[in-house]
């Protein structure tokens, strides 16, 4: 008897073994999500801060100092809401602005002085007469 020896048609099949590393540890799902939300966190304050140098690019081109740039943005966010946005509030801010001076600062000459006039010191008044200078 001539045995041959035929393979079974049905052969175990091995699953390939997933090689253990941090991806398939219990413990990394967690490290990933940390990380995911530190990179979230790290986005957002990029977005903001873009959205930050968007504004005061927008205001320097309206022609406002860049010492107050800080004050204008504050004061135009807080005129922000659903309907308006940033530029629109800033342009009806500026324009708003320039009808109406701050009051209790008036311009003598060119510089700017808050108040009323104050009123020549003894000494300043000596030093104007020296001088010949009418007060």
């Amino acid at each position: 008897m001539n045995e041959e020896l035929i393979d079974d048609p049905v052969q175990e099949t091995e699953e390939p073994k997933e090689p253990e590393d941090e991806k398939t540890s219990p413990g990394s799902s967690i490290e990933d999500a940390a990380q995911l939300e530190t990179l979230r966190g790290e986005l957002e304050a990029a977005r903001r801060d873009a959205e930050q140098l968007r504004r005061e690019r927008f205001l320097l081109l309206k022609g406002v100092a860049e010492d107050d740039l800080d004050y204008f943005v504050f004061k135009i966010d807080k005129l922000v809401n659903d309907e308006t946005d940033f530029e629109s509030a800033a342009t009806a801010f500026l324009k708003q602005r320039e009808k109406k001076p701050p009051a209790g600062i008036f311009r003598s000459g060119a510089k700017m002085t808050g108040g009323a006039p104050r009123a020549a010191s003894a000494s300043e008044t000596m030093n104007r007469l020296i001088r010949g200078l009418s007060s």
